[in-house]
């Protein structure tokens, strides 16, 4: 029961005696949201003989955490490549590779110059929960320009 026992719900028009003949239950999934239940005097209407029950429930809904990203869309791939060239071009040349610790030696060496340009080259997105996933520089160009044009037709539509 949500309404603890021996709260009064009910007041008799004629004797003004206090009674309690309403019961308010709440099923057992939802017994962990209850805050509060109790019943509300100043809030029953004019003329009424019941009592306005007041049943608060907690129903929040916690918030999904944004993880920082790279992100790879809004990249200036020459600068990327130059950076990409410069940090390969600090291990040497290369060579062939004969055994598995050349093997090893290489990939973490590559490794480790692709996390550095990225680094470097690559901006880190912060992404709102609103956000157009889709959405690209190129598009935003495109838009910018069909509204210059859009612009242009209405400036010129009566000629």
């Amino acid at each position: 029961m949500a309404l603890p026992l021996g709260i009064p719900t009910l007041m008799h028009k004629s004797s003004k005696g206090e009674y309690w003949p309403d019961n308010l239950f709440l099923s057992s999934s939802l017994q962990g949201n209850l805050v509060s239940c109790a019943t509300n005097r100043s809030l029953t209407p004019t003329g009424a003989d019941h009592y306005l029950i007041q049943t608060i429930l907690d129903f929040s809904i916690g918030t999904s955490t944004l993880l920082l990203t790279w992100n790879f869309r809004n990249i200036n791939w020459e600068e990327f490549c130059k950076e990409l060239r410069q940090q390969l071009i600090l291990y040497g040349t290369p060579h062939h590779i004969r055994t598995q610790d050349d093997f090893n030696s290489q990939a973490v060496r590559l490794h480790t110059a692709l996390a550095k340009t990225i680094e470097n080259q690559v901006p880190i997105s912060n992404p709102s929960q609103h956000m157009k996933c889709w959405w690209t520089t190129e598009l935003l160009a495109q838009r910018k320009a069909l509204r210059t044009l859009s612009n242009t037709t209405h400036k010129y539509r009566y000629v």
